[in-house]
């Protein structure tokens, strides 16, 4: 049976850029979209769900949180459960409202491959800058039921079987998709894994030049993200 998968995307306002984050991903099964702030915590905030249709009219499940989420793992864990409600066993890819997902249409063969190999975690997935650095991800592509919850943005979850684990995202290239190796033989299978993503390869584009100069005040998963950044140098 091929893989079903949703899109989750967390969005603040992103104004008309959600329109082509949302488009993007299309041609997935579902598509759960949660707007909300992770700015300043509150004691009393809840979901006014509603389904809407896209300008290409796809149904998208469209919910707004009044209040403020007490952080970003907070927030995506709630989007999760909203997914796993819709499907514990289906395949979910993280999209933030200033990406778009890219030759989404070859995805289904990705995650499939994936089930052959493991029957949990999830796969990885590169996510491209403007300027063409790339990083591997780690946590943007996942078995909705293999994770519990967030506990740090999203690069640590706490799975199913109560395990915490860092779910990184590992930089391959720098800019202008240079790989980053100190290898000088192109026939070194490193080349291989370090490099940008080819035609028809799914990817996620991060057009963080686009958003609206009112969404360029830091944000609080990017001090989770410094956070997680400090927690790993600490363990080694």
């Amino acid at each position: 049976m091929r893989p079903r998968i949703c899109a989750m995307i967390s969005c603040y306002q992103e104004g008309d850029l959600l329109w082509s984050t949302i488009e993007s991903a299309s041609m997935l099964d579902e598509i759960f979209v949660v707007e909300g702030s992770t700015e300043f915590p509150l004691n009393s905030s809840h979901f006014h769900g509603e389904a809407r249709k896209t300008p290409t009219e796809k149904r998208v499940r469209y919910m707004y949180y009044e209040g403020v989420f007490k952080s970003d793992a907070d927030k995506r864990s709630a989007i999760l459960r909203e997914a796993q409600a819709w499907n514990h066993d289906a395949w979910g890819i993280w999209i933030d409202g200033d990406e778009i997902l890219l030759f989404g249409d070859y995805l289904r063969d990705h995650c499939s491959r994936a089930d052959e190999e493991t029957a949990t975690g999830g796969a990885t997935i590169r996510l491209v800058e403007y300027d063409g650095s790339v990083a591997n991800c780690y946590g943007k592509l996942i078995k909705l039921g293999s994770i519990r919850n967030y506990v740090m943005s999203s690069y640590e979850v706490t799975l199913e079987s109560g395990m915490t684990v860092a779910l990184p995202n590992v930089p391959i290239c720098s800019a202008g998709g240079i790989p980053l190796t100190d290898s000088t033989d192109r026939n070194d299978p490193d080349f291989a894994v370090k490099r940008p993503p080819v035609i028809g390869e799914p990817h996620l584009l991060h057009r963080h030049g686009l958003r609206s100069p009112r969404r360029e005040a830091p944000r609080l998963h990017d001090k989770e993200a410094e956070s997680f950044e400090q927690l790993v140098k600490e363990r080694k």
